[in-house]
């Protein structure tokens, strides 16, 4: 008997003394997707068309692998009703020039509403991206209305080729800009009242990673553990990439999101999945020819 009080005594004491779980102040539903030279060719119409489709039960899309900086779909179909577009330019190296893009609701009803802050991110090294992360902090709000919380969404396209070890180096690089993300302490333009990051601003990344977050025994992928190591998880490690005929490939699309260490910078994400494929099934010879070489990733992500 004395035992099995102590023990209850022990469990009650843990619960009293254990630190309060972070409530969620925002939820944002999130799509990441490769667009597969998005702007350029004959099929702009087809991937404005998935991407109004996506709008309506999302609150951002990052898009990697866009060929110009304005939005191609403006010239094609209206745009989502309440949502802005915002193109960022990765200096890149050598001519070729890819942008990245996020579509974000602003106004619109029924979704959170992110407004675009200016504050410039952490310098990146030169020459250690092939197109380096482009990092935008967001104001995110509920729909339902109230206080915000600042985000750092970060859009991801690495480096493509036959050796896998340059890849492995920029998910360690991209995890070194993360944690610099998150520790930031920089003052928020226009700002009101003015606003000083704390050091703990929750980060996000979505994106082309081409590479795998975990070998087929479940290890982590050496060039995740930068990543692991500091407070960050990734997901999924689903097939997403497709073959010509519109079968699953490549496992090369993930999230990867702060965990910690204050609980201030740790998202709650809802485990991420990939798109299905619309409007059968696989094979998804439709939406290999017309829209991308990858399906995109969705998540549920929760700002404390």
């Amino acid at each position: 008997m004395c035992r099995l009080l102590a023990s209850l005594l022990s469990f009650v004491l843990a619960v009293l003394i254990a630190p309060p779980a972070c409530a969620v102040a925002v939820t944002l539903n999130v799509v990441s997707v490769n667009l597969l030279h998005f702007g350029q060719g004959s099929t702009t119409a087809q991937k404005c068309a998935q991407l109004n489709a996506l709008a309506q039960t999302t609150d951002v899309i990052l898009i990697q692998e866009l060929m110009t900086s304005a939005y191609p779909c403006d010239a094609v179909v209206p745009r989502p009703a309440g949502f802005l577009w915002q193109p960022a330019l990765p200096p890149g190296q050598g001519s070729y020039t890819e942008y990245f893009g996020v579509l974000y609701a602003n106004t619109a009803a029924g979704h959170a509403r992110l407004a675009l802050t200016t504050t410039a991110p952490p310098t990146l090294a030169p020459n250690t991206f092939s197109r380096p992360p482009a990092a935008l902090l967001f104001y995110a709000s509920p729909a339902a209305g109230g206080a915000g919380r600042y985000v750092w969404l970060v859009n991801v396209h690495s480096i493509w080729g036959d050796v896998v070890g340059p890849r492995q180096q920029e998910a360690r690089a991209a995890a070194a800009f993360g944690i610099q993300l998150r520790s930031s302490t920089a003052m928020v333009p226009g700002s009101n009242p003015p606003y000083q990051l704390n050091g703990a601003t929750p980060v996000l990344f979505g994106g082309d990673w081409n590479l795998e977050t975990n070998r087929a025994n479940g290890s982590v992928n050496p060039g995740f553990s930068v990543f692991s190591a500091n407070q960050f998880a990734f997901a999924p490690n689903n097939q997403t990439s497709l073959t010509p005929p519109g079968n699953l490939s490549k496992r090369y699309d993930h999230f990867v999101y702060s965990t910690g260490p204050a609980a201030a910078a740790a998202l709650t994400v809802a485990t991420p999945q990939r798109l299905p494929c619309p409007p059968a099934g696989f094979p998804c010879q439709p939406w290999r020819n017309n829209v991308s070489d990858h399906l995109g990733i969705r998540t549920i992500v929760g700002i404390p």
